[in-house]
């Protein structure tokens, strides 16, 4: 089963409705439990999440690298960008706006299942996203 990736994206980079529209809009695509990198979190989790990103990131956008549906799975390989315009939980610490636009390339695969999205592993180039908008600065090679 194929995943849309401009509605899935979309979810992630356009401002949600407010109030339980928002809920609806997610359960479109996802199951009420995901598994996100082993640990199970219900769908309301995922769009705090979301709205999470809207606080940090404003000029969301993303563009799809690489895609590869099976009937089970979809693997999907995309560029995130955004502006960095509020407080940004990092391991190192809270990292004020920068107001810079960050670059971060995402590989996600969705395990699906009656149409929805059950297991999500994803992996992010934190660490360039980082360096791109100064808050790090990555050694030469």
């Amino acid at each position: 089963m194929s995943v849309d990736f401009e509605q899935l994206t979309g979810l992630w980079t356009r401002p949600l409705p407010e109030g339980s529209a928002a809920l609806e809009a997610f359960s479109r695509l996802y199951a009420k439990r995901v598994k996100v990198n082993g640990t199970e979190i219900p769908l309301e989790a995922l769009v705090e999440r979301a709205r999470g990103m809207h606080s940090v990131f404003a000029e969301m956008s993303s563009t799809l690298l690489s895609k590869v549906d099976t009937p089970t799975h979809t693997a999907i390989v995309f560029r995130m960008r955004g502006k960095h315009v509020g407080p940004l939980p990092t391991p190192m610490g809270v990292l004020p706006p920068t107001g810079k636009v960050t670059e971060r390339q995402v590989i996600d695969l969705l395990t699906v299942k009656e149409g929805r999205i059950v297991e999500v592993w994803m992996c992010s180039d934190e660490l360039g996203a980082l360096a791109g908008i100064g808050a790090l600065q990555l050694a030469s090679q």
